[in-house]
């Protein structure tokens, strides 16, 4: 289950609340201890801070009691008020979910990007949490195929691993066993895996989404995953009035800066550019 600082607790409330598997109650209880006593708002979109924090002022005044809206008319807010709000939050969600559903594998996203995709990348997409397990059965697989007389007994068993299972020792073992260097945070060779990452994923954004307004919305949630890259910022909406000329100019600066990022990426880059958020 998500920890309570995880926007994603906030989301799965949302869900289980529109499905009607928790009441309104529950949701209120729920949602405002999360939001309040948990909460990294750091970790939150400009756009999800602000629907988060409506939806906070909703919950905060709802009232399921009819009497209490005669009494008190305006000062309270209906269940179908709760429920179109948490419904835009929902639809928020789903917008990033779409496009993760579209994008490629990564073994596949790495390759067409002619990028060189690892251990040390696959580790390094495990910290950042852009690396799901069936990406990391994939990854071993791929590998035992490419190397087809190698028998390795931590590979083999990762590959029989279940999903809820503590792999990181496993993991660790797996770098020993192939005399590999285990990427630290931080380190030159944690931080050219982090390049990678970022490069190809905001590639596949690019590539697939082509509507401009819906990209830059993404572009503002992907940046959140890297925790706001300060060479970034320039590329995240800041103006709800924007037009599509603006629009068209940010896209096309934003993949000048990915053409630039990839001869950087070609080159070593092996340090960071400063983020927002601490990494």
């Amino acid at each position: 289950m998500f920890q309570k600082n995880d926007k994603k607790r906030l989301f799965w409330l949302i869900d289980k609340y529109l499905s009607d598997k928790i009441d309104a109650q529950t949701f209120e209880q729920e949602y405002l201890g999360c939001y309040y006593a948990e909460m990294d708002f750091n970790t939150l979109m400009p756009i999800e801070r602000t629907l988060f924090a409506e939806l906070s002022t909703i919950v905060e005044l709802f009232s399921p009691h009819e009497e209490s809206h005669k009494e008190l008319p305006g000062v309270y807010y209906t269940e179908q008020e709760l429920r179109q709000k948490a419904m835009e939050l929902q639809e928020l969600r789903h917008r990033e979910v779409d496009y993760i559903k579209k994008r490629k594998k990564p073994h596949d996203a790495f390759r067409d990007n002619d990028i060189i995709y690892s251990w040390q990348t696959i580790k390094v997409g495990r910290d950042i949490e852009v690396v799901t397990f069936d990406d990391l059965i994939e990854f071993a697989l791929h590998f035992l195929e490419s190397h087809p007389g190698l028998a390795n007994q931590y590979i083999s068993e990762l590959m029989f691993a279940s999903q809820d299972q503590d792999i990181d020792e496993l993991f660790k073992n797996i770098f020993v066993s192939l005399d590999l260097e285990y990427p630290q945070k931080g380190s030159p060779a944690w931080n050219k895996e982090w390049r990678k990452w970022r490069y190809c994923l905001f590639r596949e954004l690019v590539r697939i989404v082509e509507n401009k307004e819906e990209l830059l919305f993404l572009v503002d949630s992907l940046c959140a995953d890297f925790a706001y890259p300060e060479d970034m910022i320039s590329y995240l909406p800041s103006d709800d009035n924007a037009t599509e000329d603006d629009r068209v100019r940010i896209v096309n600066e934003l993949k000048l800066f990915l053409n630039e990022e990839k001869v950087r990426i070609d080159q070593g880059c092996d340090t960071l550019p400063e983020t927002s958020i601490r990494l």
